[in-house]
């Protein structure tokens, strides 16, 4: 998560890669009042509805030490000897994820570490626990200045025991979701987008890494995520058709990108090691969904039609009106409770989407996306990740 303390006043605060989990309980009304029926001299009293307490995004972060509730994808790369172009995996199977803060607006992150060999099989690993101070950031320019941030944080996780250590940079885009007129227009649901690049060694200081010192593996994962409240399955509505308008970020390696090739040692903070494929962002104006209550189903289409170039992990991406991803049409997408799942389509990608519906009476949106390409595609990318998030029309 990327927090802003200084930037015109707004605070970003985000669900971070992260993502979290926070069961809000209902609190259910009491009997009485009218509606009373008499029946052989008895007095039965009609139950009453239940009530719903919901928890804004704002009021999940000031609570201190509460879990949100969370969706995520993730796209994990692994470069083995011997394998000229790596090897990847795209899954939603992320056994452990999650975020807290402390008073300080810090940030308290579980996630689960991905084994480094070639990934021919399920995700298998060891979760890592970190810490994420609450930094100043940077706000995208030009048009989405103020809307949407982005940050870099080198993380290290020595392990005295076995004498090794994990270390990683972590880069995430997210939108400053603490403000009224936010990127997606929610109150309930928050999105973000995020890559961890996988190093060697860090320099440590006062026990926290300054940077990578050494850097001689590919391993990158991308992931993309929705966190908040959602809705109770008692509070959907069952019937109705609604429009939802949302927005959506995404991050994807293209093969005919190559590789950040800076890999080795450093022995200077400033001089970033970045050894991984080339990634890139993409984000879409306004988006429409439809919603069918009655019928359990969500129809529409994500146009990802700008294209963000991270030309370096210390400056803003850079927007441009390119078409690498295009249009993401949902298919055969249908509602369960308080949950989304189905198909993306596309003539140059195939992916599977889910998500879930946020805050009272199902008035917001969010979900993830994750998408290969086809083999008959008309561009060589690899993988991506998409989160999107929106209000009720």
């Amino acid at each position: 998560m990327i927090f802003r303390v200084s930037h015109n006043n707004l605070r970003p605060l985000r669900w971070c890669i992260i993502l979290f989990s926070l069961f809000l309980t209902a609190g259910c009304g009491g009997g009485g009042g009218g509606g009373n029926e008499s029946r052989g001299g008895s007095t039965i009293s009609a139950p009453m509805a239940p009530t719903y307490t919901y928890s804004t995004f704002n009021q999940i972060v000031a609570s201190e030490n509460n879990f949100s509730d969370y969706d995520i994808a993730a796209a994990h790369y692994r470069f083995t000897t011997g394998d000229a172009e790596g090897c990847y995996l795209i899954t939603d199977q992320m056994d452990d994820f999650k975020l807290r803060y402390d008073a300080q607006l810090n940030a308290i992150v579980t996630i689960q570490n991905v084994a480094r060999p070639c990934l021919t099989q399920s995700i298998s690993g060891t979760p890592l626990n970190f810490f994420i101070e609450a930094s100043s950031g940077g706000s995208f320019d030009g048009v989405l200045n103020g809307l949407l941030a982005w940050d870099t944080w080198a993380i290290g996780i020595p392990d005295a025991g076995t004498l090794t250590e994990t270390a990683f940079n972590w880069i995430e885009s997210s939108p400053y979701c603490d403000i009224q007129s936010n990127w997606m227009g929610t109150k309930y649901v928050c999105l973000g987008v995020y890559e961890i690049n996988y190093g060697d060694t860090c320099q440590y200081n006062d026990g926290s890494c300054s940077y990578l010192t050494s850097d001689n593996t590919y391993d990158t994962d991308l992931l993309s995520g929705v966190t908040g409240d959602f809705t109770f399955t008692g509070d959907m509505p069952t019937a109705g058709i609604n429009g939802f308008r949302i927005k959506a970020l995404a991050k994807y390696y293209a093969t005919g990108n190559g590789y950040n090739n800076n890999c080795g040692s450093s022995s200077f903070s400033y001089n970033m090691l970045d050894c991984g494929p080339v990634t890139q962002g993409a984000l879409t104006a306004d988006q429409f969904l439809t919603v069918d209550f009655a019928a359990g189903t969500l129809v529409g289409s994500l146009d990802l039609d700008y294209d963000l170039y991270y030309e370096t992990t210390y400056s803003a991406p850079t927007l441009s009106e390119d078409r690498t991803i295009g249009t993401l049409t949902f298919s055969n997408v249908q509602i369960s409770g308080n949950s989304f799942s189905g198909e993306i389509t596309s003539p140059n990608f195939e992916g599977l989407v889910k998500g879930h519906f946020f805050g009272p009476d199902a008035k917001e949106i969010g979900g993830v996306i994750y998408f290969k390409d086809k083999e008959d595609g008309d561009y060589a990318l690899a993988y991506g990740v998409v989160a999107f998030a929106g209000a009720m029309n």
